[in-house]
């Protein structure tokens, strides 16, 4: 090594010895920081067997920590960024502010004050006094917290905000430092939480296909004697008169009989490949069809069907029998949620690149764990049910190369929004 070199290399370790004590501390301090969010990042990207909430709960902990913040919170939003729900939020919210500890606190954007900001304004938001701040409404639904400096960072997905995160009461200021912590560990928790989501319809895929194929030979098996039970059934009772002790009871055999024959084709239906017949269809049609079918139903449920659709929709290249099917299907389960006096609601709309259909219901919501759920085979929230009208749906919708969602109503219920590609 040349002379000046070490000269230069010297006078180096010399200033870094020479530094004021306040700044070696600072520079350890923002040293501990960094390995500390490394370390979180790593963790959270070996957390693929967590549920969103336990994500949620980690995400929470290491957030507080990382900005020095005496509280926090994490929610989703639904697809209409409309509706926020709380996943996790620290003992000091849950004490100050009435809050449980459990999920599915979702609450309207509208009725929020300071939580939902950077969801209006769409970028992060650092308020360091909050007495001066023109945004003092209440950041949690109907209970006030005592905030004095607050941080917030919404996660974008594309243009749309799918999750935000909020720390509190900072003893110094919140500066770039604390929105980068806060940035990276909420996009390392969305990542996460898309690659799970990911998994798991891999493995739900390969699931239903081993279950379509046992059911395919399951019905083929069934069908034989259900219908010879329901034809025997019928041609005894021929024979006899309504007076007969026996024909009320031949009566139950034959509805028993026409209920496991409509199992049966349900489950050949879903296990059967799906073949689209499309052509060019107006959906507004299409819908209109639908509903005079299921308009019975809702009379005698006493519940209003009311159809909204934006004007002038283009056609669109669907299987129109096959979507009548899915938006019969959606509609009645919707009637048979909404309260006697209530309205459902049946919206359809571009949405992007993509046809939505909207069936609004007034029920009391899905628990989000459940969401998943229904989708499955054999899983019925109805009494009576038989558990494969909406795994048929999804299977239609995923013939198009669309998609099913669910998300909460800004006052009760939840919306089912079918998704078709515009082309």
């Amino acid at each position: 090594m040349n002379t000046d070199k070490a000269s230069q290399i010297n006078d180096l370790f010399k200033r870094v010895e020479q530094r004021p004590e306040s700044e070696t501390t600072a520079l350890q301090d923002a040293l501990r920081l960094a390995e500390y969010r490394l370390e979180s990042l790593l963790e959270l990207s070996q957390m693929s067997w967590a549920s969103i909430k336990e994500i949620a709960d980690y995400i929470l902990e290491r957030q507080v920590h990382l900005t020095r913040s005496k509280l926090g919170a994490i929610s989703l939003l639904n697809e209409d960024e409309t509706v926020l729900t709380f996943q996790a939020w620290s003992k000091e919210i849950r004490q100050n502010a009435c809050m449980g500890a459990g999920t599915d606190l979702w609450v309207p954007i509208e009725s929020t004050g300071l939580w939902a900001e950077a969801v209006r304004e769409r970028k992060p938001l650092i308020v360091n006094d909050f007495s001066e701040s023109s945004l003092r409404g209440k950041v949690f639904p109907d209970c006030p917290v005592e905030i004095s400096r607050f941080m917030s960072v919404p996660v974008f997905d594309g243009t749309r905000i799918v999750a935000i995160a909020l720390v509190g009461n900072i003893e110094e200021e919140y500066d770039d430092s604390d929105l980068n912590q806060l940035t990276l560990l909420m996009d390392g928790m969305w990542k996460l939480i898309q690659r799970r989501q990911s998994d798991k319809a891999l493995q739900e895929a390969e699931s239903l296909a081993a279950i379509g194929k046992a059911l395919s030979g399951l019905a083929h098996d069934l069908r034989t004697p259900i219908v010879a039970i329901g034809g025997f059934t019928h041609l005894i009772q021929k024979h006899m008169g309504k007076d007969n002790p026996d024909w009320n009871k031949l009566e139950i055999v034959l509805k028993e009989a026409q209920r496991m024959e409509s199992m049966v084709k349900n489950m050949l239906d879903f296990a059967r490949p799906l073949e689209l017949d499309r052509s060019r269809e107006d959906i507004e049609r299409v819908i209109e069809e639908s509903l005079s079918v299921v308009e019975s139903a809702a009379q005698e449920k006493m519940v209003q069907i009311q159809s909204l659709s934006s004007p002038n929709l283009p056609l669109i290249f669907v299987d129109a029998m096959r979507m009548k099917q899915v938006i019969i299907n959606l509609v009645i389960n919707a009637v048979q949620a909404s309260p006697e006096g209530e309205t459902v609601i049946v919206r359809s709309h571009y949405k992007g690149e993509n046809l939505a259909i909207d069936i609004v219901d007034q029920g009391f919501g899905i628990p989000s764990e459940k969401r998943e759920e229904i989708f499955y085979p054999f899983v019925s929230t109805k009494k009576g049910g038989t558990g494969l009208g909406l795994a048929i749906v999804r299977k239609i919708i995923e013939a198009h190369k669309g998609q099913v969602r669910i998300f909460d109503n800004p006052k009760r219920g939840v919306t089912f929004r079918v998704l078709i590609p515009r082309s």
